[in-house]
């Protein structure tokens, strides 16, 4: 089974936005770095419409996953709009 199944990556129902750079424990650092991926790897937005830029790899995984949550417009966002 893929590790981001495991953790349930894209079935997570919760924003991330508000951290300060971090997630509060190596679980949520985890996840926020799963759910960056998650986005990077199969978000319409960013792949086929381009239409949306990947963030710099120097930005801290909880801007960039706050980012993803408030621009994607593909079935790939889990946050209700």
């Amino acid at each position: 089974m893929d590790s981001k199944k495991k953790l349930g990556v894209g079935i997570f129902h919760g924003s991330f936005s508000g951290n300060s750079g971090k997630g509060k424990t190596p679980i949520a650092d985890e996840r926020l770095k799963l759910n960056r991926a998650y986005f990077e790897e199969g978000c319409a937005c960013i792949n086929t419409a381009k239409n949306l830029q990947l963030c710099p790899t120097n930005m801290p995984d909880s801007e960039a996953v706050a980012f993803y949550e408030q621009h994607c417009k593909c079935s790939r966002n889990y946050i209700q709009s």
